[in-house]
């Protein structure tokens, strides 16, 4: 039972650490890099996603977003409060609820939306640094889904 929970919470983390790192978008600003992607959430494996309660569905995107503070050859998961609008491009605007998941020394911040087939999304992304609260970044993002019809 143990090895089995083990293995979906690493599971888990390498999907998520995989999708940011094979996507390779990020933003610097200062010392912190902003990693976002933004994915299908039938590629979440089945198990991974009863596991944690995560909706799949050939019509549901999941964003990840994770802070990265890099400081004397160093770089560590950082805490930020975090605003995410998706906004088709009909102008309607929704805010995505982000939840956090710790897993030993990483962060990321998740959400999930429904897409129709072949809908473009851009995506405004606040992010605020624990540390630093006046201080806020923002990140655009453009891109299009493809699912049922």
């Amino acid at each position: 039972m143990f090895k089995a929970v083990f293995q979906n919470i690493c599971t888990i983390g390498f999907l998520f650490w995989v999708n940011v790192v094979d996507a390779a978008q990020f933003k610097r600003f200062g010392a912190f890099e902003i990693h976002y992607n933004a994915f299908y959430s039938i590629d979440i494996a089945s198990t991974v996603a009863q596991m944690h309660q995560l909706p799949r569905d050939d019509n549901i995107a999941w964003i990840n977003i994770s802070i990265v503070k890099k400081a004397e050859n160093q770089a560590r998961s950082h805490r930020a409060d975090i605003i995410l609008e998706v906004q088709n491009l009909a102008g309607q605007v929704k805010k995505v609820p982000l939840r956090e998941i710790k897993e030993k020394d990483a962060l990321y911040y998740i959400g999930h939306f429904r897409f129709a087939h072949a809908e473009t999304f851009r995506f405004n992304i606040e992010v605020r640094p624990s540390d630093d609260e006046n201080q806020i970044y923002e990140i655009y993002h453009q891109q299009t889904f493809y699912g049922q019809q």
